[in-house]
């Protein structure tokens, strides 16, 4: 059975469309912006795919060409939304509104042929950048939906040129139109799973994190300070632990202790450097994590951490609660499992208490 043009026009219409609105479903309950402009470009492709069946006049396909643009557009603004970036507005207007004008007036003044060629040349040099970004992504993110969205981008390239040399060889619009919605079907499809694939990602990454933080301070929970200090083993281990936290619950209640832990960990934060990380290992205890990206006079940062602690009160609902803290320090081995270090640095923290506490021991 062959497929007729109306009827290969309608199904790749109808595609777009329900891709579309299952998109705009999903922006309507997460409410994330890649969703909606990812929702927009596949509707702009529904319209482009429509339009086709009936344009039959230059302007009208200087326009045509504007859509195709603006839906590629879209789906790169969806992306860095996706990723976290801004969306390029000017990208989004000006370089579809810069294909049409450009088309409409090389139609008038030269003539259709090389208008379409040109302007798939441009929207060619436009799906091109999209891919570049799918692959990338926004500071380097990549994973496999990404790169199966940017492969069926890629795939439109010869595509565009097999249109490109039909129509400059005088052969009828309808045979370039076909060659294109045929491959729609196919890539669209691909570029379909490749989003859902991504968003499947982020998902999964976020319950990674949601899994590995403590709730309270933001900071590393057990499970997670350990899993990442597997990923690279640290130079040195602080444990620090706050010292009479049990009196600070019992004087101003457990609203104020929990507000001294998350002021303790922001200030933990701000002393630590690019690749150290901290995690709240039990109660009022946490461990800090320092590499050789820092400063590795572990000695000296653990008393700045220990004046950070104690020099500056937290305030809490009129009350200036301050606190001090016992710090254990302890070198890291890479032939030392993880584990035995942070024994040995809560040792010394122990040590640190015995003697008087507010103090550091190594």
């Amino acid at each position: 059975m062959t497929l007729d043009y109306a009827s290969i026009h309608f199904c790749n219409a109808l595609l777009n469309a329900n891709y579309a609105a299952i998109l705009f479903f999903l922006w309507f309950r997460r409410r994330e912006d890649c969703l909606l402009l990812w929702g927009s470009s596949f509707l702009t492709l529904a319209l482009s795919t429509a339009m086709m069946s009936v344009v039959d006049h230059s302007l009208a396909i200087a326009l045509l060409f504007g859509c195709i643009s603006a839906n590629v557009s879209l789906l790169w603004a969806g992306t860095r939304a996706f990723d976290g970036g801004r969306p390029f507005v000017w990208e989004m207007a000006a370089v579809p509104a810069s294909i049409s004008v450009l088309h409409a007036a090389l139609a008038a003044t030269a003539s259709l042929q090389t208008a379409n060629a040109v302007a798939t040349a441009l929207l060619a040099v436009n799906v091109a950048f999209a891919a570049h970004h799918f692959f990338t992504g926004h500071g380097g993110q990549s994973n496999p939906g990404r790169r199966i969205s940017a492969w069926a981008l890629l795939a439109y390239l010869p595509i565009y040129a097999a249109s490109t040399v039909l129509s400059l060889s005088g052969t009828d619009n309808h045979a370039s139109a076909i060659v294109i919605l045929v491959s729609d079907l196919v890539l669209n499809n691909a570029f379909m799973v490749g989003l859902v694939a991504m968003m499947e990602g982020k998902a999964r990454q976020a319950l990674t994190v949601l899994a590995d933080t403590d709730p309270l301070t933001g900071a590393l929970n057990r499970s997670g300070f350990f899993k990442r200090c597997e990923e690279r083993s640290p130079d040195a281990v602080l444990v620090v632990d706050l010292d009479h936290f049990k009196d600070v619950n019992d004087t101003f209640g457990h609203a104020a202790g929990d507000a001294v832990l998350r002021a303790f960990h922001e200030r933990i934060r701000t002393a630590i450097g690019e690749g150290e990380y901290i995690g709240r290992i039990g109660g009022e205890e946490s461990a800090i994590v320092l590499t050789s990206s820092g400063s590795l006079d572990v000695g000296g940062r653990a008393e700045k951490i220990r004046n950070l602690v104690c020099d500056t009160p937290v305030f809490f609902e009129g009350h200036s609660i301050r606190v001090t803290a016992s710090i254990g320090v302890a070198t890291a081995s890479k032939v030392e499992p993880i584990a035995e270090t942070l024994r040995r640095a809560d040792e010394a923290m122990y040590r640190a208490k015995r003697t008087g506490r507010n103090k550091v021991a190594a």
